[in-house]
């Protein structure tokens, strides 16, 4: 027993020699550390949006108030502007991407259907979000005053009847504001991965904090676990090279088995706890024992994995040449920044036989 803890001893201070291994395995946690503790590399500002009303029409101010309400921080931001020289003034300087100056008589030239060029958009050449904006603009708008406009229709239909004229216009007004806001229209369901890369479903659009520590972790587990897979390869690359040296040349029976399998799964245990504690300082997690027995269950995956590589390939240099074309598979098959495997049929069977996508999806 004594022979085996040395030799375990020695092969550990071994992997800690390389020292591209040693920095790499520093680095990770160290990275995934400084950014998640910059705000900046974490938020994107928001793209912001100028108004402004000529005048005091009504449509005009509903609609701003309205597109200010329910501007979402994380895309677009509108905000009222005091002049149209300080429109200008943003948008030439950059910090306003587009901007819109609603005339003083918009409710008049909608309802007098001389609405064609009646609101100006003021923007950049360079500007992206232009067309989006117009129309969030054009359906807050319409939101508004589409009501009105099919609550007086219905109202002249019952003629001089005020009785039915009013129980039209509240029916309309009921009717109007469920197939506008309800859920008659159309059905939207959302799916999104959860800290531990699970799929979850919901059908209402979630808080958008929440969506960002939901996705911002999906990207970082995907990529330790092609990481830990590939250190469980290099061990085995290593084991390889290490006996067409002849290293193993005196050791018969169960030390050449166990000569395996730490060759294995020393770098692994290695990348395994640099990635846990990777996790942990991300500030994304699901708590350290799941995260814990999940990245166990995986590493004793990768070990088994590698364990059988060197069983199957004798030469070093074919196993340093699967190394790089199996990560980039990983890399482009896994649903590490995207899965594909949801647009190409082929592709969700290929997953199944690559490693990282059970640490990503299942585990």
């Amino acid at each position: 027993m004594r022979a085996y803890f040395i030799r375990f001893f020695l092969l550990l201070k071994r992997q800690l020699n390389y020292r591209l291994m040693t920095i790499f395995l520093i680095a990770m946690p160290v990275c995934v550390y400084i950014i998640s503790s910059v705000p900046q590399l974490n938020e994107s500002e928001p793209v912001r949006i100028g108004m402004l009303a000529a005048g005091n029409d009504i449509l005009a101010h509903q609609t701003m108030q309205h597109l200010i309400e329910s501007s979402d921080s994380t895309t677009m931001e509108y905000y009222e502007a005091s002049s149209a020289d300080e429109l200008n003034n943003d948008i030439i300087s950059g910090r306003t991407d587009c901007g819109y100056i609603f005339p003083d008589n918009l409710s008049a030239c909608i309802s007098g259907g001389k609405y064609s060029g009646c609101i100006k958009l003021v923007s950049s050449p360079s500007s992206m979000m232009a067309s989006l904006s117009s129309e969030m603009v054009f359906h807050s708008m319409f939101g508004i005053f589409g009501q009105s406009i099919a609550a007086d229709y219905a109202s002249s239909l019952a003629g001089t009847d005020s009785t039915a004229s009013h129980i039209a216009k509240d029916y309309v007004n009921e009717r109007f504001e469920y197939y506008l806001n309800g859920p008659a229209t159309f059905h939207v369901e959302f799916r999104l991965l959860d800290v531990s890369g699970k799929t979850q479903s919901g059908t209402s659009v979630p808080h958008s904090a929440e969506y960002q520590a939901d996705t911002q972790l999906f990207p970082l587990r995907g990529i330790l676990a092609i990481l830990i897979t590939i250190a469980a390869m290099f061990g085995c690359s290593q084991y390889i090279t290490d006996k067409e040296s002849g290293v193993f040349l005196a050791m018969q029976g169960r030390m050449t088995i166990l000569g395996r399998l730490v060759y294995t799964a020393i770098p692994t245990i290695l990348f395994a706890l640099s990635s846990l504690l990777s996790l942990m300082l991300s500030g994304s997690h699901s708590g350290l024992s799941e995260e814990l027995s999940s990245i166990t269950v995986f590493a004793a995956i990768c070990i088994l994995f590698a364990f059988a590589l060197s069983l199957c390939i004798r030469k070093s240099r074919i196993m340093m040449s699967i190394i790089p074309l199996y990560a980039i598979l990983c890399l482009v098959c896994c649903p590490v920044f995207i899965d594909l495997g949801s647009y190409l049929p082929p592709v969700s069977v290929l997953q199944k036989l690559l490693i990282p996508y059970y640490y990503i999806s299942v585990l």
